[in-house]
C-alpha cells in the first residue's frame, strides 16, 4: 500500500514535458506571482503539499488504505492515463511528416482527455479554495434543517453534525467524494466533449508556458480568467491546457466568433509567426493571472515578461488563428 506523504496537485509527469535540462532530474524555472521571484526547481519540489489529499490523517483507526486513498486514486487511475495521452499526442504533433490542418485527435482520446482536464480542473488549491468556500457556505443551511428532526435526546447524532461544521476530515472526504464521482460521471465531461478542440504548435520563441492551474478557463470578451467564473456554456468563454512548450490545447465554443473554428476540431493548427506571438503571449499572461500562485517554464526568459502584468489585462485574443 502506497502512503505517500508529499502529494502533487499537478502531475509530475506532466511538469517533465516543460523541463529545461539543466540537470538530471527534471527541473522548471519557476515565477512566483507572490513576490515575482524567478529560480530554477525540481520537478518533484512544485506544485506539491504534505497530506494535500490525506484524509483522517491523525485518525489511529483509520487504515493507510482509508487516509491515502484519494491520493492513490489519481496516481492509479488519472496520472497514468494523462501522460500516455499527452505523449500521444506530442509525438504525433511534433512528427515532421504531420501536415497542418491534420486530424490529430481522435474520438476516444477527445473523450478521455476532456475527463482528465475536469480531473486535472478539480483537483489543485484554487479548487480546495473554491470548494471549501461552497462547503462553508451551504454546510449551516443543511446543518439547520438536519438539527430540526434529530431528537435533542440523540446526542450522537448531534456530535457527528457539530463535527462536520468543524473538522476539517469531512470536508475533506465530502470534496473526495463529490469530486471523484464528478470525473466519473461522464455527463460532467460531455459538455467539454463536445466543443471544439484545436492543437497549436508554436514553432519559434516565446513558447509556452504552465501554471499550478494548468486548466484555465477565460473569458476572452472580458479578459476575465478567474478560476470557476467561466462556464462552457458561453460562448465566448475559451478553455487552455499546455501541453508542452511547443503544444497548446485550445478548446472553443461551437459558436464561438460565429463557428470560426468549427471546422478545425481535433486538427493540428500552426499559426502564422505573428499569430504565434499573439496567441502565445495571450495564453503565458492567462496562466499568471489565474494560477494559484505559481508559473513554470521551459525558459526564465519567458517568465521575465510576465512579473509586470500580473493585475494587468492580458492581450486582445489574437483575431486571425
Amino acid at each position: 500500500m502506497s502512503t505517500p506523504i508529499r502529494q502533487h496537485y499537478v502531475p509530475q509527469t506532466y511538469l517533465n514535458n516543460f523541463d529545461n535540462y539543466s540537470s538530471k532530474q527534471p527541473h522548471v524555472f519557476t515565477l512566483s506571482k507572490s513576490n515575482s521571484k524567478i529560480y530554477n526547481a525540481a520537478v518533484e519540489d512544485v506544485a506539491v503539499e504534505k497530506h494535500f489529499y490525506t484524509l483522517h490523517k491523525n485518525k489511529p483507526s483509520k487504515t493507510d488504505e482509508e487516509k491515502f486513498a484519494w491520493e492513490n486514486y489519481y496516481a492509479r487511475n488519472i496520472e497514468p492515463q494523462l501522460s500516455i495521452l499527452v505523449q500521444q499526442l506530442l509525438k504525433t504533433c511534433n512528427n515532421a511528416l504531420i501536415q497542418d490542418n491534420a486530424v490529430v485527435l481522435n474520438k476516444q482520446q477527445k473523450e478521455l482527455l476532456s475527463s482528465q482536464l475536469l480531473a486535472q480542473l478539480l483537483r489543485g488549491k484554487s479548487a480546495r479554495t473554491y470548494t471549501n468556500e461552497l462547503y462553508r457556505e451551504q454546510l449551516p443551511i443543511v446543518a439547520n434543517s438536519i438539527k430540526g428532526v434529530i431528537p435533542p435526546s440523540d446526542t450522537k447524532k448531534l456530535k457527528l453534525l457539530s463535527d462536520f461544521e468543524t473538522n476539517d476530515d469531512y470536508f475533506l472526504e465530502t470534496s473526495m467524494q463529490a469530486i471523484l464521482y464528478g470525473i466519473a460521471d461522464k455527463k460532467s465531461y460531455n459538455v467539454m466533449r463536445d466543443r471544439v478542440f484545436i492543437l497549436f504548435r508554436i514553432m519559434r520563441d516565446p513558447l509556452f508556458v504552465t501554471s499550478d492551474h494548468p486548466v484555465a478557463f477565460v473569458d476572452v470578451a472580458t479578459h476575465n480568467a478567474t478560476p470557476f467564473k467561466n462556464g462552457l456554456i458561453y460562448p465566448s468563454t475559451v478553455v487552455f491546457f499546455p501541453l508542452a512548450p511547443n503544444l497548446l490545447l485550445g478548446i472553443f465554443h461551437p459558436l464561438f466568433r460565429n463557428g470560426y473554428f468549427t471546422k478545425r476540431d481535433c486538427r493540428l493548427h500552426t499559426p502564422e509567426y505573428k499569430q504565434q506571438i499573439e496567441l502565445t503571449q495571450y495564453h503565458n499572461r492567462i496562466q499568471m493571472i489565474q494560477c494559484n500562485n505559481y508559473v513554470y517554464s521551459q525558459s526564465a526568459n519567458w517568465l521575465k515578461g510576465l512579473i509586470d502584468i500580473r493585475n494587468n489585462k492580458p492581450h486582445i485574443f489574437p483575431c486571425h488563428l
